[in-house]
């Protein structure tokens, strides 16, 4: 699954913030979870321009209510990698946070199942 990385900043504008990068996210049977980070032409992005560890929420609804548990992602193997709470229910999403320089990069992978 592919989805615009934008600043933070940004979020609020929905579809109409400013695309700084693409973000890969690429699920292991077992919950392992991989984030890969392009450009804007899908060219594998240099991370050494990025932190070396992202923060990663997964948000679902129980009972009508959103729900959120928080995990770490590290650099490893030109992706970030962690393995990923398992969602008591479906659909559910996965935000990214990671830091380049002073700015926070936000990537959301929404109606995961």
């Amino acid at each position: 699954i592919v989805s615009p990385v934008v600043d933070a900043t940004e979020a609020v504008k929905g579809e109409k913030a400013t695309l700084l990068y693409k973000a890969e996210l690429v699920r292991s049977e077992d919950g392992t979870v991989r984030i890969y980070y392009y450009d804007k032409d899908m060219k594998p992005l240099d991370l050494t321009k990025l932190d070396k560890s992202a923060k990663a929420t997964l948000a679902f609804k129980k009972n009508k209510k959103w729900n959120k548990e928080e995990f770490a992602l590290n650099q490893t193997e030109g992706a970030y990698v962690a393995k990923a709470p398992k969602s008591p229910s479906k659909p559910f999403n996965i935000d990214v946070v990671v830091k380049e320089g002073n700015k926070e990069l936000l990537t959301a992978f929404d109606n995961l199942d």
